[in-house]
């Protein structure tokens, strides 16, 4: 008969260092990975709502997460002859991705109306973005082309600089 004994295994105080040195290099590992992003902006990215007033009136721009975006836009194009055209712009849609540190782009397409045709223009916004350091402002340039109803360009334009402010909840 085999003489095997009852008690269990004892650990051995090499077995036991090693388990001590394995629990303290995860539990470490666990801290530095909860710190890793304490001294990152809240808010390193476009996502959100920004707004700017300028003499065209407020533009405001919502950035999804997914890379979705509504740019709420006035516009007034003068178009044909008349001194005075009106023209409605409906809110842009578009999709915004990051070219660059604190540096975003987006295209965006709205449609444009008048007093008396229903859709009388096919607006398309091309824009970089830069965010500053603080990122709590967000500077837009951008570069519009203008189509009729189909298809065939009406014109472009470089727009100015713009500067939106990020609109944060409860202020």
């Amino acid at each position: 008969m085999l003489n095997q004994s009852t008690r269990p295994a004892r650990l051995t105080k090499t077995r036991f260092l090693s388990i001590l040195a394995i629990t303290g290099v995860v539990i470490t590992a666990a801290f530095f990975r909860a710190d890793a992003g304490a001294n990152q902006p809240v808010h390193a990215t476009v996502a959100g709502t920004w707004s700017s007033i300028g003499s065209g009136g407020t533009t405001l721009a919502s950035f999804m997460s997914d890379g979705r975006m509504i740019l709420s836009i006035p516009v007034i194009l003068i178009t044909g002859n008349s001194p005075i055209s009106v023209a409605f712009a409906g809110p842009a849609h578009g999709e915004w991705i990051q070219t660059g540190t604190h540096e975003f782009a987006y295209t965006a397409f709205a449609l444009n109306s008048n007093l008396t045709v229903a859709f009388s223009h096919f607006v398309k916004l091309n824009a970089t973005l830069k965010l500053n350091d603080t990122t709590d402002e967000l500077t837009q340039t951008v570069t519009v082309s203008v189509f009729f109803p189909d298809g065939t360009p009406d014109g472009s334009f470089q727009g100015g600089a713009e500067v939106f402010k990020r609109i944060v909840a409860g202020q």
